[in-house]
């Protein structure tokens, strides 16, 4: 048999790094699940650290347009996310 050297430390951070990873994971299947659109504008946004102007422009988008973008991306999210919790519990 192996004996296990690690401390329990290290290895509750370990899974913790799993943890996070796999949510993450599980964020980006999210995010593809969205339109090319929101894709883009929540990326820019919240991965790039944009401002709406900024994703705007970068987009050739109205600031508007971004800003429901923005908000209809984030409530299918929220959707598609709790929707995946309630299927894991």
């Amino acid at each position: 048999a192996r004996e296990v050297t690690e401390a329990p430390e290290e290895i509750e951070e370990r899974v913790d790094k799993l943890q996070a990873l796999d949510a993450r994971n599980d964020m980006m299947d999210a995010i593809r699940s969205l339109t090319e659109d929101q894709q883009q504008v929540l990326i820019l946004r919240f991965y790039g650290g944009m401002s709406n102007a900024q994703v705007a422009e970068a987009v050739g988008k109205p600031e508007t347009a971004v800003k429901a973008l923005q908000a209809r991306g984030l409530r299918s999210l929220r959707r598609i996310l709790t929707d995946a919790d309630r299927w894991s519990a």
